[in-house]
């Protein structure tokens, strides 16, 4: 992501990340570090951000557990 960052600072204008997600099934941990990665940079960096389609599909849904065929709250 550093060419963003340059280019934001080149231009001093904000960026907006829309739209990022992580399928909650991935291995291991990998989802939950994902997310908490890019959401400290994008807060570290100063970005506007908004994660995709919170409750559309199962699979983004971050208040759900289990695997793709049994999820639960």
């Amino acid at each position: 992501m550093q060419p963003n960052v340059d280019w934001q600072k080149a231009h001093n204008v904000s960026i907006h990340i829309g739209e990022f997600s992580a399928v909650r099934w991935a291995p291991g941990n990998s989802t939950c570090n994902y997310l908490n990665d890019v959401i400290e940079l994008f807060e570290e960096w100063g970005w506007n951000w908004n994660y995709h389609a919170f409750r559309e599909w199962q699979g983004w849904d971050v208040k759900m557990i289990g695997d793709e065929n049994h999820p639960q709250p």
